[in-house]
Parts: C-alpha cells; structure tokens; sequence
C-alpha cells in the first residue's frame, strides 16, 4: 500500500521527535549515569507491563521493541564518552560482540536474524556499565533492592492478567496445555508475557534475588522479603517451567555449600520439595513426563547435524541467524526457523547461528566470569561482597543450567538482569584494591594463590 504525504509527515515527525529526544536522553545519561542505570532496571517492567492496557498491542510492542534497542545504545555511547569501555576487564564481552557482528556481516541478514542479533548483543551492555557505577557494597544493595521491587510490580501484574493465560499478547498464539495426571489439562500461565518460560524466569529471578536480600539483610527487612518472596512464587507452579524449578534449587544449595552451610539448606530443600509434592502433586508427573525432552532432542539433532552438513566455514562462522528450511519433525532430520531460537538450548542455537568461534568466546567469557565471582567470595573487602561473590557464582550456574534446556542468550529482557548482575562482579573486582604483585591474565585473579 501506497503511504501518502500525511503519512511520510507523520513518520518523520515521529522520527524527529525521537532522535530529539534520545539526544536529551543521551545528555541526561552522559550527566547522571548512576541515576539513569537505576532508572532503567526500575521501569523496564513496567514498560513491559504496558501491555496490559487496552488498546493497539502491535503498537505497543513496537514502542518497547524500539526503547529495548535505544536504552542499550544510549548507555553503550556513555561508556564510550567516559571512556569506561576499553580495558581488560572487558575483553571477552567485547570479542563476543566482534564475533557476532562479524557473523551478521558474513551470512547477511533478514529481519527475523537482525532482530535476533540485536537480542543477543544489547544485553551485552550491561556487563560493561556497572563497572562504573557499582563502587561499594551499598551501591550493589542499592541495585538488588531496585531490581526486587520493581519485579514485584511484574509478578503482581501476572495475577492481573491471569486471564490471558498461554496466550500471546501480540500474536495471539495460544501455547499447548500440559497433560495432568487425572486426564484433565493444565494451562500454562504465560499471562502478560505470552510465553511461560520467560513469565517462570521473572519469577525465578525474584527469587533469586529475594533470596540473596534474606540472607544478608537484618531483622524486619529479613523477614519481609522472604514473606514476599513465598507469596509471590505461587505462579511458578503454573508455568510448568522445570528449568526454573531446578534454579530454585540449585541458588540456595550451592550458596549454602560455597558459604559452608550445606546441612542446612538441604535439610530446607528437601522439607520444600516433600511439601510441594503433597500439596501440589501434579508437579510429580510434570517431572516424569518424557514428551517435552524427547521433543527437545529431536531439535537439537536436526540443528547439529545440518552444521556439520554445512562444511568447514559453518563450524567456524556458523549458519547465520536467517530462517532455515524446516523438514518434516518425525523424520528424525529436522530443520527448523533459527531466528525463532526454538533450538531450546543456548550453546547449540550459539554453534549453529555464529559458530565454533563465538560458542569458544561465549564459554570464556562465562568462566572469566566465575573466576572473578570466585576471586570475590574468597577476598571481598566487606561479607557482604564476599557473600555477593558466592550468590553471584551460584547464579553463573544456574544460568548455564537454565541455557541447556532453554535458549537463554536470545531472551533479551531477562538477560538485561542477568547481565547486569554478572556486571557487578566486573565491576566490584576491577574496583578492588589494588594488591602489589602484577593483575595476571585474563582467567587468573592476583590473588595469593595463583
């Protein structure tokens, strides 16, 4: 259809509209970059809450679409004005950049791979940014806290709108119900998200962090956000999200060993899992169900096995992230649409989109960030950072154990947290003092030990 002169007016007054205020933005950012950071991890949320009010969702998921890639951009030039980006520190993140775009620059793009580009490198911002805001443990408490409350208002507007479960707020699509034991069906509660893993991966997330708050806070604030923290995760049950279950488990535990509290928190878990059970015995048969890995695996075959048909600079460079042709499902050969990250698992959607190289630079970049989160819990200068070391090292686990059965390198929003988390470890090791002997290399912290 033919756009008339009002229309090509109105598009470039919105344009100009836009580039003016992203202008103001970028100076407010330049000017209080601390304040802005908060700013952005408060109301992202509630951006995304915007769906919930009546009127044009393609519209509105083109506003947050738009202000997903513009936030990153701002923060990313105010790196670069304060010159806080080039350094060692940041090695890895930005090899991992370089690797991707030179992918994009290989295999050419369409819009469902630009688009998937752009969800995997924006996050990548957030590695980088803390390192020049988080300078305490107060600065650190200060973010978690923000982070918690403003993922409240996110899991009280999913009981909002539990009405429109497992359905897409943009698209439509509803998600298959999960089998129950009795017969019956179970929705899957994808409510203003759409999907339910990313609706399960908010909850886990305030979790989480809820978590990491009710160990280290005193007193009344103690005890408040675990009575939040139990309320709120009711609706992690009708997510049917086994991956987030198994974070859930893994957080507390593994903090717990790495705080040398092992007998302790086992003890809970297992009391926790018992009553879950008996009070929610569908989650049993949830476990049990076969169905979904079978299905999982059949994706994972079909993505290595046209890789390894696609020759030497595929293993290298990978497939590119456009659509690939889909092949019958039950011929044990599948071929799907990469740009839909439907490959359920981050380090094979990473191999066959961009490669052996990034897959080698992605893996680097996550034990770098263990090392340092190591470096923390063992020479944090307060308990706090030290616990934040441990907390944050546990995290880097579950993360990694989340992206084998999920693609977790494509969902952008969550991983705006997550990233920004895995930033506060840069960020607090870079601000460290300084001990005397020289800093080592990339994987080895100065400590006494190496």
């Amino acid at each position: 259809m033919m756009l008339t002169e009002f229309d090509l007016l109105a598009q470039a007054l919105w344009l100009s509209v836009f580039a003016v205020a992203m202008v103001i933005v970028l100076l407010i950012s330049w000017r209080y970059p601390r304040q802005i950071f908060w700013a952005v991890f408060f109301f992202r949320p509630l951006l995304e809450m915007s769906r919930l009010m009546k009127g044009n969702n393609e519209l509105v998921q083109g506003i947050i679409n738009s202000v997903g890639i513009a936030v990153p951009a701002v923060l990313l030039l105010v790196l670069v004005f304060h010159k806080k980006i080039w350094s060692e520190v940041n090695l890895l993140p930005l090899a991992f950049l370089v690797a991707m775009l030179v992918t994009g620059f290989l295999h050419g793009t369409n819009f469902e791979a630009g688009e998937m580009l752009v969800r995997i490198l924006t996050p990548i911002v957030f590695l980088v940014y803390p390192q020049m805001i988080i300078q305490s443990e107060k600065d650190l408490k200060t973010f978690l806290r923000i982070v918690a409350v403003s993922t409240i208002f996110v899991l009280l507007a999913v009981y909002l709108d539990r009405q429109r479960t497992n359905v897409h707020p943009v698209y439509g699509w509803v998600q298959d119900a999960i089998p129950l034991k009795s017969g019956e069906t179970q929705n899957r509660l994808g409510a203003i998200f759409g999907v339910p893993t990313m609706t399960a991966y908010w909850i886990f997330q305030f979790f989480a962090v809820a978590y990491f708050l009710f160990e280290v806070e005193r007193a009344f604030a103690r005890i408040a956000w675990m009575g939040i923290w139990i309320i709120l995760l009711i609706p992690l049950y009708f997510t049917f999200a086994r991956a987030a279950w198994l974070g859930c488990l893994i957080v507390p535990f593994l903090y717990s060993y790495l705080k040398g509290r092992l007998v302790r928190t086992t003890t809970w878990i297992i009391g926790g899992i018992i009553m879950a059970i008996v009070v929610l015995p569908n989650i049993l048969f949830r476990l049990q169900n076969p169905a979904t890995i079978e299905f999982r695996l059949r994706f994972w075959f079909g993505y290595i096995r046209s890789w390894i048909e696609g020759g030497v600079g595929s293993w290298l460079t990978g497939m590119g992230f456009a659509r690939l042709p889909e092949k019958n499902i039950y011929s044990g050969y599948l071929y799907v649409p990469a740009g839909t990250g439907l490959v359920e698992n981050s380090l094979i959607f990473l191999l066959v989109g961009a490669g052996l190289v990034a897959v080698i630079v992605f893996i680097l970049m996550i034990l770098n960030l263990a090392r340092r989160a190591s470096w923390l819990r063992k020479n944090g200068t307060t308990p706090l950072i030290r616990n934040f070391g441990a907390w944050s090292l546990a995290l880097l686990v579950v993360w990694f154990v989340m992206g084998m059965v999920g693609d977790m390198v494509s969902y952008v929003v969550i991983n705006w947290y997550w990233y920004a988390f895995f930033g506060c470890i840069l960020a607090l090791w870079r601000n460290r003092k300084e001990p005397a002997q020289s800093q080592g290399g990339i994987f080895f912290s100065p400590d006494s030990g190496e």
